[in-house]
């Protein structure tokens, strides 16, 4: 059984709270003792050395509105007792500075929601974002997402109309949405409407990598780049042995000191 202490040192750095390279680093899996009850599709960010987890499903008809926090300093659990919003699952949780934004998610099997929460990790206290400005992101879940510095982005997901494949913005400094792709058509090369994929960002270039995820008609294996600063999606010939098409996938930047040939290593 692989020990939670792993599945949270991978989960860190795809966020960025630790360094990865271009290399394996040797070493030993450890099994850490949860103080919760286990849980799936619920939505986690880190703040420093802390890791946040909130929400989820602990059974296909259960939803919980609890949130913990893991230290990597002392290998510990501990849960956090605040206003939380409702149960929710299906989403992400995205940091800026101190805080922690959530976005959209499910309410239950079928309905999604559009409603947005900010998580203050020194006060203990969650605040709903209310609309601000014209543009705001439909009900959506399921969506891959981007950590950039004073922004996140949302790409793709399902809304309660069905599939989508539009890229939205979030601004922490003006808490406003701005709408970046409004998805492939004629006109626009994007990848197809679809939910799940696995995304990562690039900073050097200044791009996202969005791979796999399930479209209309069924699991994808393809590899879109988005650029961030033309708004601009292009596929991307890819050469080997490709993964099997799959959804739910996790993918990693393991290079960061190459803006042309990053190395992004794709997780089941």
């Amino acid at each position: 059984m692989i020990g939670q202490t792993a599945i949270l040192i991978a989960v860190l750095a795809l966020l960025g709270c630790v360094p990865v390279h271009g290399y394996l680093v040797p070493g030993s899996w450890t099994t850490v003792n949860s103080t919760f009850t286990p849980r799936d599709k619920h939505s986690l960010a880190c703040v420093g050395n802390e890791l946040f987890i909130y929400g989820g499903r602990e059974s296909a008809s259960i939803l919980t509105d609890t949130m913990f926090k893991y230290s990597v300093d002392t290998k510990s659990y501990s849960q956090v007792f605040a206003d939380a919003p409702n149960p929710i699952f299906g989403t992400n949780m995205f940091q800026i500075g101190k805080y922690l934004y959530q976005f959209g998610g499910q309410t239950d099997p079928t309905s999604m929601t559009s409603d947005m929460w900010r998580y203050d990790t020194v006060r203990n206290t969650w605040r709903e974002v209310v609309k601000n400005g014209a543009a705001w992101p439909p009900s959506s879940a399921k969506f891959g997402g981007v950590e950039r510095g004073q922004y996140f982005d949302i790409f793709l997901g399902v809304t309660n109309q069905g599939l989508t494949n539009e890229v939205w913005s979030f601004s922490g400094a003006t808490e406003t949405w701005t709408l970046a792709h409004a998805g492939a058509n004629e006109t626009l090369a994007g990848p197809s409407a679809r939910f799940d994929p696995c995304c990562t960002y690039v900073p050097l270039s200044d791009k996202t990598y969005c791979w796999g995820g399930t479209d209309a008609y069924g699991d994808r294996d393809d590899m879109w780049v988005f650029n961030h600063v033309t708004n601009v999606w292009s596929l991307m010939s890819t050469t080997g042995d490709a993964p099997s098409p799959r959804r739910l996938a996790v993918c990693s930047l393991l290079l960061t000191n190459s803006a042309t040939a990053p190395r992004i290593a794709i997780h089941s």
